[in-house]
């Protein structure tokens, strides 16, 4: 409603409206109605009628064919799109996919969201780790694994030969070719794949042999192979079928290895050769002299076709003949063999060193000098035994000894040889001449306090080899090596001594009054007199006159010097002590002193009490007169140094009482006695005859 002549109106819902004017005047009013004169739109509605079936990848969605809508828009989620009231799609993949149309018109749009599901068939695929193997390997099956799918292997002749795993180790027995198929199976449907995987067969090793005297056929009749190793006696071969001759009758094993790309196998086979060999031997007659000789050799063979001599450095130098005669001209040894052969085969025998020509016997000897070791060479001709002798009288047999001179001088070796054509003697002179060790002692410190350690060095010249050192008065008194450390335990000086040698003798040095020792001080003692255990004088007793005193009375207090007094002011026990100070170190002593300071007023409760007798040989008696009340007395009884002898409770009554102390045991000396009552503590001294 309004009454102004112009009015703007907001329509809040959607709909046609009338619109009724009335106009008054003085004279009257008029009324006029337009009927349907507004209309109000709204946005468009967005709804989807979806159709889709299971194993396909086409949908159909339908949207309202509303006349509000003036367009439609749609997204298939998986990057593609559509227009119009009704489209249709199809997927690549199977999947979980958002459809979305927005509807609009020009009152603005709306948007719809429906999920649909896309499912197909699986597809069957999967890999082989390989599909040529050998018996005994292992395949690794792996499908191509999709979630919701299941699996199943049929594996002919696999071990396992099924599986529902997406993945499956697999291995053959025997060799062949195995169809493996893998069915893949979901909501959609059910898809199959085969591979065809080959398994190669092992080699197998066979052979035959014919034989012909020492020579033998093989004949290979191996299967699956394509390698072939033969084995014979000292030699192989890598034909297929070998001819080989063996070095004569007998037992020979011939074996053949054959492999391929899985594995190898072998077979071996016992060949036998029979028949009979020469038998060979010979002797010799006049095969040693020292001149040129003639050497008969007779052959003693049997059954032999032919026979062959071989004198290596003889004339003739090859012989045919049974019973040859051979000139050897030069010193020498030398080596004979005879080799005889029939149809079986060849035998031979060698007697190495048969025929000895001795040298004319000589000797001449030489040495290599190194420092005072010698190594002696005798270059000899015809010398079959020989003996050196040295300077202390010791004897070697070897070709070429060694032999440590003692230090410098000259020294004789003797040189005694012998052999087939003579005897003889050689001798030479060796001298050593070096320098001795120049010795030089040097100290880490020469000056200390006891326990003193002192690292004493060898500095000496001339290459030494060996150290004695002598520290008289130092642990360890004697000591070897270049360095030595010695611990000094007691003050003094001391003198040292080390001889030095090397591989050409021995220097010595003696070092007087080198090292000094200085003691710490040791523990002090002293005296302590008082006269009334309060006022004390403490003296050092036998004090030293470079070394320092001072004192620590356990109150807080201290003094220095040999003699110090002290006034203690309360009572108790302290610790005494007596500190000695000198460049090596320090050394303390305590003692123990007990300060009493007797009650100057003497409680009201005490004025009563009696004590004796005092001194007392064995029982001291405390009385008390008009005592005060009843109630518990504490009593402690000390000696001089402070400690607690007794103590205990007495129960007291008030009036007269009487207690007794037992002090029989006690040594003979000064007691204190100290009686607590109502806080109040009262002490007294006590003499124990």
């Amino acid at each position: 409603m309004s009454t102004a002549a112009y009015r703007t109106v907001t329509y809040a819902t959607a709909g046609t409206y009338d619109v009724l004017l009335t106009v008054t005047n003085a004279a009257g009013t008029e009324s006029m109605t337009q009927e349907d004169l507004i209309t109000i739109g709204t946005t468009p509605p967005a709804t989807i009628d979806l159709t889709t079936e299971l194993g396909s990848l086409d949908v159909i969605v339908v949207a309202p064919s509303d006349p509000s809508i003036d367009s439609w828009s749609w997204n298939f989620g998986d990057g593609t799109s559509a227009t119009g009231s009704t489209a249709m799609h199809t997927y690549q993949t199977s999947g979980t996919y958002t459809i979305a149309l927005t509807t609009t018109n020009e009152c603005g749009s709306n948007t719809a969201q429906v999920e649909v599901t896309i499912l197909t068939a699986p597809t069957a695929t999967f890999s082989s780790s390989a599909l040529s193997i050998c018996p005994g390997e292992t395949v690794v099956l792996q499908a191509d694994e999709t979630e919701g799918v299941t699996y199943n292997w049929d594996i002919p002749g696999g071990d396992p030969g099924s599986s529902t795993e997406a993945m499956v180790m697999t291995s053959f027995t025997l060799a062949g070719s195995y169809d493996v198929s893998l069915t893949a199976t979901n909501a959609a449907g059910t898809t199959t794949s085969t591979q065809t995987i080959i398994v190669n067969p092992l080699p197998v090793a066979d052979f035959s042999f014919e034989v012909n005297g020492l020579t033998v056929t093989f004949t290979n009749f191996s299967e699956n192979a394509n390698n072939y190793t033969w084995q014979f006696p000292d030699t192989e071969n890598t034909e297929e079928n070998p001819v080989f001759t063996f070095p004569g009758v007998g037992s020979y094993d011939a074996v053949l290895i054959v492999e391929n790309d899985c594995g190898t196998d072998m077979r071996t086979m016992t060949v036998v050769l029979e028949g009979t060999i020469p038998n060979v031997n010979f002797t010799v007659e006049n095969n040693e002299g020292c001149d040129a000789i003639t050497v008969s050799f007779f052959s003693d063979t049997d059954n032999a076709d032919e026979i062959l001599w071989s004198f290596p450095g003889g004339t003739p130098s090859t012989s045919t003949d049974p019973k040859p005669i051979v000139t050897y001209a030069e010193p020498g040894e030398y080596t004979v063999t005879l080799s005889a052969t029939n149809a079986f085969g060849t035998n031979a025998i060698t007697q190495e060193n048969i025929v000895v020509i001795f040298e004319p016997i000589s000797a001449q000897v030489t040495y290599d000098l190194d420092v005072t070791t010698a190594t002696f060479t005798a270059n000899t001709t015809g010398v079959t035994n020989f003996t050196w002798t040295f300077p202390d009288g010791s004897t070697s047999m070897e070709a070429e000894p060694s032999y440590t001179f003692p230090g410098n001088g000259v020294y004789t070796v003797t040189y005694n040889y012998s052999g087939p054509c003579g005897t003889g003697t050689s001798t030479v002179e060796v001298e050593i001449a070096g320098e001795l060790p120049v010795v030089n002692i040097t100290l880490d410190q020469d000056k200390g306090c006891a326990p003193f350690v002192v690292t004493f060095t060898d500095q000496s010249s001339n290459t030494p080899e060996s150290w004695n050192w002598s520290f008289p008065g130092g642990d360890p008194e004697m000591a070897t090596g270049s360095t030595a450390t010695v611990t000094y335990e007691n003050a003094g000086t001391y003198s040292i001594s080390l001889e030095v040698t090397n591989a050409y003798g021995t220097s010595t040095m003696d070092m007087t009054d080198v090292v000094e020792v200085l003691n710490a001080p040791n523990a002090p003692s002293f005296t302590s007199e008082t006269m009334d255990d309060i006022n004390f004088d403490f003296a050092v007793t036998d004090p030293v006159s470079d070394w320092v005193y001072r004192w620590d009375f356990g109150d807080g207090t201290t003094a220095s010097g040999t003699a110090a007094s002290h006034m203690y002011t309360e009572d108790g026990t302290y610790d005494v002590v007596l500190i000695a100070v000198n460049d090596c170190g320090e050394a303390s002593t305590t003692e123990i002193v007990v300060a009493v300071i007797t009650s100057t007023q003497t409680p009201v409760w005490a004025v009563g009490l009696q004590l004796a007798p005092n001194p007392t040989p064995e029982v001291l008696f405390i009385s008390a007169q008009s005592w005060p009340g009843s109630g518990s007395l504490h009593y402690r009884l000390l000696n001089a140094l402070g400690q607690e002898m007794n103590n205990g409770l007495w129960m007291v009554g008030a009036g007269n009482w009487r207690q007794t102390l037992d002090m029989s045991r006690l040594p003979a000396g000064t007691y204190w006695l100290q009686l607590g009552w109502n806080n109040e503590l009262w002490t007294q001294k006590v003499i124990k005859q």
